[in-house]
């Protein structure tokens, strides 16, 4: 029997605009990290306060499983993604890997606005449109 992982992902493919062209969450993501590791970093640097959510939801999981019901992982997958989004606002990254913050942050670059590329107030890297952090996922396979 093959031992269940869990992983850091994003989940179904969005369309995004990322360099002009287009692209969807997931090819963004794989991009990120090939170039800066995001995922990773988050994983090592929050791995002993993931391993205890993990333990606390999976102490609640045998508790529902003895008492009948269905057990669910969502809780604990959620705890984490919330972690994950307060780990990129809150520049975890910033002068720890290599071009972070991204030039594109310290401009203010701002697709959510009509001119992305007026100057604007420095912002967090890897939080353009929102997109990204918002399609993290967390599951076991």
């Amino acid at each position: 029997m093959a031992m269940k992982r869990l992983h850091f992902g994003v989940g179904d493919p969005i369309p995004y605009t990322y360099g002009g062209a287009f692209r969807t969450t997931v090819d963004v993501a794989k991009i990120l990290e090939a170039k800066y590791g995001i995922m990773e970093a988050f994983a090592k640097d929050n791995e002993k306060e993931i391993l205890q959510i993990l333990r606390d939801q999976a102490k609640r999981y045998v508790g529902q499983t003895m008492r009948g019901g269905e057990p669910d992982l969502q809780p604990a997958f959620e705890k984490i993604r919330r972690m994950f989004k307060n780990y990129i606002l809150t520049k975890k990254l910033d002068g720890r890997v290599k071009g972070v913050p991204t030039a594109a942050s310290l401009r203010g670059v701002n697709h959510r606005f009509k001119r992305p590329f007026a100057r604007r107030a420095a912002r967090a890297s890897f939080w353009d449109t929102g997109l990204y952090v918002s399609a993290f996922k967390t599951w076991v396979a």
